[in-house]
């Protein structure tokens, strides 16, 4: 029986893109003099991943730590322009993106006396927040231009997907929107969370993305 080949992943990164296959990675970043510089590497064993891929809580531990990976692979190594006040910004904006609608109902007593109102004022409330979020942040010129690259990432996969090459060319031509993005995925799971489950699976949810 012939194995699928494991998908191509990507993400962001300060002034480039990183894409992910298997174990290998690959790493692109455009330095200030406008040069591109690449890095290739390999991931932890296979072996290891596996078995942080079948642990609920250690599963996202162990994503946000291979995106925090990259994001330092390109400041450290090859000239990346992120502020760390940025980078800490943007990761408490998205906290409260996702904890602030929850507990301002709690606190209320609404999910108590009205938990489907309160499940549909999460839901609204996030997003909202989801919008201002987004609007505050690209304010920010570093993390507006890592929002770039993530369109930039898409078009990289999209155009490897498609025609099996990602040259300029082919780039060009493939869009900047992604069916398996995970940042789209993760917003969206976080609003209708707040619709599709009941105030206590809502809170188990949140105690697991709090602790």
């Amino acid at each position: 029986m012939r194995v699928a080949p494991e998908p191509l992943m990507g993400q962001a990164v300060p002034e480039g893109i990183l894409l992910r296959r298997g174990d290998r990675f690959s790493l692109a970043i455009r330095r200030p003099d406008g040069s591109i510089a690449l890095r290739t590497g390999r991931l932890p064993s296979p072996a290891l991943r596996g078995l942080a891929a079948k642990v609920p809580v250690v599963r996202g531990v162990w994503a946000l730590a291979e995106a925090l990976r990259g994001t330092f692979l390109a400041a450290k190594g090859l000239g990346g322009g992120l502020r760390l006040g940025d980078l800490l910004a943007t990761v408490a904006g998205g906290v409260a993106f996702l904890l602030l609608p929850e507990r301002i109902t709690s606190l209320s007593g609404a999910r108590k006396k009205y938990p489907i109102v309160a499940a549909i004022l999460e839901g609204l409330g996030r997003f909202v927040g989801l919008l201002v979020y987004l609007a505050v942040a690209s304010q920010s010129p570093q993390v507006r231009r890592l929002f770039q690259y993530h369109g930039a990432e898409h078009k990289a996969v999209n155009a490897f997907e498609r025609e099996g090459r990602t040259d300029p060319e082919a780039i060009r031509r493939a869009s900047r929107l992604h069916a398996r993005c995970g940042t789209v995925f993760a917003g969206l799971l976080s609003i209708l969370s707040g619709l599709a489950l009941p105030p206590e699976g809502r809170a188990e949810h949140l105690r697991v993305l709090e602790g």
